[in-house]
């Protein structure tokens, strides 16, 4: 499970808090969350629809 830590850098990250319980499972060098893997549920039970996410800025900018 997400780590307080993790939860703030991926709000930062994302301009809001998470809307469902993650993972983190890529990390860069610098331990920041590179890729999550969300719940299959947000937290008010609707579903979930992307289950691994890039949150790396730099890298989303990159595959787009």
């Amino acid at each position: 499970m997400a780590t307080p830590t993790d939860v703030a850098e991926l709000t930062e990250r994302l301009g809001r808090a998470p809307r469902a319980d993650f993972e983190v499972v890529v990390r860069d060098a610098a331990g920041a969350p590179v890729v999550v893997r969300n719940a299959p549920f947000t937290r008010d039970g609707t579903p979930m629809p992307t289950r691994y996410w890039l949150v790396d800025p730099e890298l989303n900018v990159r595959v787009a």
